[in-house]
């Protein structure tokens, strides 16, 4: 693709900051204005609409937005928002709005239900994040980010059940990252690339290259709790706040 059809924005960026954004107004709102929770909360999966919806007309007219942060060298933190993502975000961000919208209902008038919207709005960011990578590196922070903003909310309930199925999200999900970053390591060794794209492509097979698809293969089979690695679906659906059931 020619490199003119990219466009450097930062909007991808503050699509997964509006999220966190809200999260802290949301901790700001309950210590000082209780009042204004609600509108907190919204604003975390609102502010994002109008952003997707921008970008949506840009990709729409084949322009492709693109922002790189140089940290992590060489390979650094890169968003790239080309027509795959712009249907991802809107998934994501529609059935955020959703979510959020029927937890309010399911924790209304529920004093237990205060801190849950915290990490639904970070959770919610790291989906964004998930979606708008431009590389595997920045796949993988967010990745692991939205995990493990699970892990408080499947064990949000504080029973003992609870706490037993998030330990054993828990665990699952630093397996599946440890997975997952093997084998973008193996990737980025045997190609000199993380990008999404042929750059990141094996040319010829090898041992270290089935390493890295069973391991790719560990990694969404757990999240998706696909067999043999479904045993954590059970108890963390059974226990988790209906909500966050429902996210995952």
């Amino acid at each position: 693709m020619p490199q003119n059809d990219y466009v450097i924005s930062i909007i991808p960026v503050l699509v997964i900051l509006a999220p966190i954004f809200g999260a802290g107004c949301i901790m700001l709102a309950d210590r000082y204005r209780p009042i204004l929770r609600n509108a907190a909360i919204l604003s975390g999966v609102l502010v994002p609409l109008p952003l997707v919806y921008y970008m949506y007309n840009l990709v729409k007219n084949k322009l492709f937005l693109y922002y790189h942060f140089d940290v992590l060298p060489p390979i650094g933190i890169e968003f790239r928002v080309d027509i795959l993502a712009i249907y991802m975000i809107l998934l994501f961000s529609f059935f955020a709005l959703i979510i959020t919208v029927y937890a309010l209902g399911y924790y209304r008038d529920k004093q237990e239900g205060k801190a849950f919207f915290y990490f639904l709005l970070l959770a919610i960011s790291g989906t964004f994040g998930v979606a708008l990578s431009g590389n595997m590196i920045t796949f993988f922070l967010f990745f692991e980010f939205m995990s493990l903003m699970f892990f408080p909310m499947v064990s949000y309930k504080s029973t003992p059940e609870a706490a037993a199925a998030g330990l054993k999200f828990f665990f699952m999900t630093i397996i599946s990252g440890v997975a997952m970053f093997w084998a973008i390591m193996v990737t980025y060794n045997l190609t000199g690339s993380t990008s999404f794209g042929m750059d990141g492509l094996f040319s010829s097979a090898s041992p270290l290259v089935l390493s890295a698809f069973i391991c790719f293969l560990i990694t969404f089979g757990i999240k998706t709790a696909m067999v043999p690695f479904h045993f954590w679906m059970p108890d963390a659906y059974a226990a988790a706040p209906i909500p966050a059931a429902a996210f995952s």
